[in-house]
């Protein structure tokens, strides 16, 4: 059986469903993962999403390890099947929490196939500080431009789909947020009844407010200019998803320029009766998604 999902979707956004159809792409392509995406709407309403992959797609929580033995079932299944969705996501998410991995641990091939034919992976969801398609060994390190090449190409001009420019943007978030951030205002002009879109891109503004680590002119003067934009973005919003979202990642800035964004994320918030738990990836429940683990530390 091929496996039509990949692990159930990490975070219902919200209450409706907009249904949204990737159609099949050509072998050895298997059929499209990302189904459905919520338009937001209260929380209380949140159906469940049905997820009609087999128990064995299912991911374990960001917490748990995989043995050597999973590790090697899992290299089986890909070396017997190519196109073995599954596996593959199982084999990208065994980075789960850890910072650093030996130099022999490479996840490479996995994620330029998956970045290739499955763009629209909901693994590819996490935020940035846990983004699997995020380098950790040397090894990984040292293909990072072939990761990068392999993102710009389902970024072009004709790409049209949210989703994808999403998780692009999570992978540029670290080394180009300017970049990830015009990624991300595409998939909302794309697709404006994603709120989860807005909030992501609040929480690529916080890293604009990140200490300055570069030493480059060039590079510390983008970050300036990245840091006014963000600002002003900001404060001349009038979604309180986004000041949410920016407020949700925990930046660091001076008093007064805290002070600016708080009274304005408190009079969007306050007009509306919501707070930061009605946020879109706080709804619905993530049981059995590799997402779990994470969400389940901002409760």
């Amino acid at each position: 059986m091929i496996c039509p999902g990949v692990i159930a979707l990490p975070f219902v956004i919200a209450s409706a469903i907009l249904a949204q159809t990737v159609t099949p792409a050509p072998p050895p392509r298997p059929a499209g993962i990302l189904q459905r995406l919520n338009v937001f709407t209260p929380a209380k309403t949140v159906p469940k999403l049905r997820i009609s992959a087999p128990p064995s797609c299912g991911f374990h929580p960001l917490h748990d390890r995989f043995s050597p033995s999973e590790v090697a079932r899992y290299e089986r299944a890909v070396h017997e099947n190519p196109a073995d969705i599954c596996a593959r996501g199982m084999l990208i998410a065994r980075i789960n929490l850890a910072e650093h991995a030996s130099d022999d641990f490479d996840r490479t091939d996995h994620l330029l196939w998956m970045i290739q034919y499955h763009p629209e992976w909901d693994g590819f969801l996490l935020p940035p500080r846990y983004a699997l398609t995020r380098p950790r060994s040397s090894r990984e390190k040292a293909s990072y431009d072939r990761i990068k090449q392999a993102w710009l190409e389902q970024v072009g001009p004709q790409q049209t789909r949210g989703i994808v420019l999403h998780n692009a943007a999570v992978f540029f978030a670290e080394r180009d947020p300017a970049f990830a951030a015009e990624l991300l205002k595409r998939a909302i002009a794309a697709e404006p009844d994603v709120p989860f879109y807005v909030e992501r891109l609040g929480a690529i503004y916080a890293r604009a407010f990140a200490p300055e680590s570069d030493t480059d002119a060039v590079a510390m003067a983008q970050h300036v200019t990245f840091r006014q934009q963000a600002q002003i973005a900001l404060l001349s919003s009038n979604d309180w998803v986004l000041l949410a979202g920016f407020f949700a990642e925990g930046p660091s800035m001076p008093t007064d320029i805290e002070q600016m964004f708080r009274s304005r994320q408190s009079i969007l918030t306050t007009a509306r009766g919501v707070s930061v738990r009605t946020l879109p990836s706080y709804s619905g429940r993530f049981s059995g998604s590799e997402c779990q683990g994470y969400f389940d530390t901002r409760r």
